[in-house]
């Protein structure tokens, strides 16, 4: 990315200790850069250069043990769950989610048994 790019208050995939994660720019850093938090452990990073920023993110991920409804295969299979990790690189967001109700999906599972789905076919569900 470019500096002028750059906006206080967006969320953009940063690398952070080596895991492209979300951050939300939080003000200009009197050192040069900018202030920003790791939306997904809250610890606060800099960034130095707009080249460290991958792209803008737009919305930030939904948070680890949330419940959440999933519908793939344009919701011929159904299920709600809880998002136990989630992964952010280049192409987008990808959420593992642990079946607790509904289609166990088994179709869509990874070897190890782990159901990963992408940003679209997750919903947060009302607390």
């Amino acid at each position: 990315m470019k500096k002028n790019e750059v906006t206080i208050g967006g969320v953009y995939a940063a690398k952070v200790s080596g895991k492209v994660v979300p951050i939300r720019i939080t003000g200009a850093s009197p050192y040069g850069g900018w202030d920003a938090v790791n939306t997904q452990t809250k610890r606060t990073v800099r960034i130095r250069s707009a080249a460290r920023l991958r792209r803008r993110v737009d919305r930030a991920p939904i948070a680890i043990g949330t419940r959440v409804a999933v519908s793939i295969d344009q919701g011929l299979q159904k299920a709600e769950g809880i998002i136990r990790e989630v992964e952010t690189d280049d192409s987008g967001t990808a959420y593992r989610v642990d079946v607790t109700s509904g289609d166990q999906c088994n179709e869509h599972r990874t070897a190890d048994g782990e159901l990963w789905v992408c940003q679209f076919e997750v919903k947060p569900l009302p607390a």
